[in-house]
């Protein structure tokens, strides 16, 4: 680590520059895509995770200016795209999830694309009960659940994308499906 050694006896007298933090800039740049008026961040670092995040928000479609200063301004309101690019992503130290930003009588669930349901493998009513403790039995008995396999998500996923999806994110999703659910 680089550290500034000062030995005592000589007035000292200058700038010094903190740069904000990385981890924070890379929070609010994300945060950024809920804003429907433009957002701008100042003193950002200029680091790898900030410009990979920057590039990632490009690729959706998010208008960014960045000056000199490293002063960001960010315009959610232009998105095109809802996929991130999974090289960009797989490039980030940060840990950052962002799900898609939907409007208010659109919300729900995990996305609007499955009218608010959040979809999962699930291997029968066990699976389920693990999920929604305040099943009843009532409910189960007159309910016929079936499964969800793999399968049939990466069907669901390729048939709805129209194959115009990262297989690497589209597999990553379907596979740690369940057990993200149960960790939520």
């Amino acid at each position: 680590m680089d550290k500034l050694l000062i030995r005592g006896g000589a007035h000292l007298q200058g700038e010094l520059r903190a740069s904000g933090a990385k981890n924070s800039a890379v929070l609010m740049l994300a945060s950024s895509l809920l804003a429907d008026e433009p957002v701008t961040i100042s003193n950002v670092p200029h680091l790898r995770d900030i410009t990979t995040m920057i590039e990632l928000l490009v690729s959706l479609g998010v208008e960014v200016v960045v000056d000199e200063k490293m002063n960001i301004e960010i315009h959610a309101n232009t998105i095109k795209r809802f996929t991130a690019p999974y090289d960009l992503v797989r490039r980030m130290r940060a840990s950052v999830l962002v799900l898609e930003r939907a409007s208010e009588d659109e919300g729900g669930g995990n996305t609007r694309f499955t009218a608010g349901a959040i979809r999962t493998v699930y291997n029968g009513v066990d699976d389920l009960r693990a999920l929604m403790p305040d099943l009843t039995d009532e409910e189960v008995a007159i309910t016929d659940f079936g499964t969800y396999t793999s399968d049939q998500f990466f069907d669901d996923m390729f048939r709805v994308t129209q194959y115009r999806t990262d297989p690497d994110m589209v597999e990553a999703l379907v596979k740690n499906s369940y057990e993200t659910l149960t960790w939520m």
